[in-house]
């Protein structure tokens, strides 16, 4: 049995790195102008969610967070987290959540309750915590409350694990407007 050089692997190792394209769906940069930016990202876990928010608010320091959630996994449609999401969206200056997606097919004794999440929001943080039924009423919604940012800088931050609806071009657009 032959024994590698140690150089070789950090050679291999360096040549992989300056190679590698990254993951997809985390912190993904859909739109960047210098007074909006939209973002998506696979968070749908509890921690996963806070940990995103709090990393997006420190790398754009001094941008307004507005937090998108699809609940879509198994993990996030049902009521298991449903104390920890409370507190999940802390670092979100607008936090706007869908309705479950698919949801007849989750029944109703394990269902995260994204309405009382929304309360559960005004009670435990000082985000806006605004509940939407579906991906298409997000949109609206979030067309008329992007101007009371005016004038400061936005992050959209989408986070679903699926296609959340195909909002993406939609907040692209919307973060357009707001340049």
């Amino acid at each position: 049995m032959k024994i590698q050089n140690p150089s070789g692997y950090k050679k291999g190792i360096a040549k992989a790195i300056d190679s590698f394209p990254g993951v997809k769906r985390r912190q993904d940069i859909l739109f960047q102008s210098p007074n909006a930016i939209v973002m998506e990202d696979f968070a749908h876990h509890p921690v996963a969610v806070h940990e995103t928010i709090h990393a997006v608010k420190k790398r754009f320091h001094g941008y307004k967070i507005i937090s998108l959630f699809e609940p879509r996994s198994a993990t996030s449609h049902r009521n298991v987290f449903q104390k920890e999401y409370s507190y999940s969206f802390i670092g979100s200056d607008l936090t706007i959540l869908t309705e479950i997606h698919n949801l007849k097919k989750v029944s109703k004794d394990i269902r995260l309750d994204v309405k009382k999440l929304v309360q559960k929001l005004l009670k435990n943080s000082k985000t806006i915590p605004v509940y939407a039924k579906d991906p298409k009423e997000l949109l609206v919604k979030l067309e008329k409350m992007i101007p009371q940012f005016t004038g400061q800088k936005i992050l959209i931050l989408a986070m679903s694990n699926g296609s959340f609806g195909g909002i993406y071009p939609r907040l692209v657009e919307l973060a357009r407007k707001h340049v």
